[in-house]
């Protein structure tokens, strides 16, 4: 059954809300990067979330504490600052 709008309201973190929108909606496209039209679905964005989240975690780094990204506008970078959120970080 698809996630309602009172359900997302009441998401707190970024990880419960891509984790409900990956289950009721995994096909349906979260990005379109406008320089090369590579898309991104919330099935491999909550992947993406899940690796960049746990890479975090491997090298030391503790939910709530800063990260800091560098990187030009784009799929790969929508991609890090939300895994880093995912994962309780802050960008």
């Amino acid at each position: 059954m698809p996630s309602t709008d009172v359900e997302m309201q009441s998401a707190s973190t970024i990880a419960e809300l891509v984790d409900a929108r990956a289950a009721d909606a995994a096909e349906r496209l979260y990005f379109i990067a406008a320089a090369d039209s590579r898309t991104l679905n919330y099935r491999a964005l909550q992947a993406s979330c899940r690796r960049v989240a746990a890479l975090l975690a491997r090298a030391g780094l503790q939910p709530g504490e800063h990260v800091s990204i560098v990187m030009p506008n784009g799929l790969q970078t929508a991609r890090v600052l939300l895994g880093a959120m995912y994962g309780g970080f802050c960008v």
